[in-house]
């Protein structure tokens, strides 16, 4: 599966695009633009598919990302449960300092970093 998705087709710019592609055994997810109230349900619905199609390894690069609200910080968690029901792990590449910056204020936490073959540097979600 490779493809594009946005969040509001209305909008000239969308709060969030989202591309997808395959390096390997991973699906890598591409993040440009705002994980917030509006925009979470599209990354949800994503991983859902990913997870239900039983992807192996989702690695969410969020180097693109400009803004994280709450919205967003649940979706990243929904997103990997979902990817684990169906038997993967969902990593994320290149936190963006405002969700870095989000975590410090929740006192959320993620698993160490890890590096992953073929998929750059990452921070494990899982």
């Amino acid at each position: 599966m490779s493809g594009t998705a946005s969040h509001d087709p209305t909008t000239i710019a969308p709060a969030m695009t989202l591309r997808w592609s395959h390096e390997g055994r991973a699906t890598v997810v591409g993040v440009r633009g705002e994980i917030d109230m509006g925009s979470a349900p599209l990354l949800v619905d994503v991983a859902r598919r990913l997870g239900d199609e039983g992807a192996p390894l989702v690695v969410l690069d969020l180097s693109r990302v400009d803004f994280v609200d709450l919205h967003g910080l649940t979706a990243l968690t929904e997103a990997r449960a979902l990817v684990r029901r169906g038997g993967g792990r969902l990593v994320l590449r290149q936190l963006p300092p405002c969700l870095t910056r989000l975590l410090q204020l929740t006192g959320c936490t993620l698993p160490a970093a890890e590096p992953t073959a073929g998929a750059g540097p990452v921070r494990a979600a899982d």
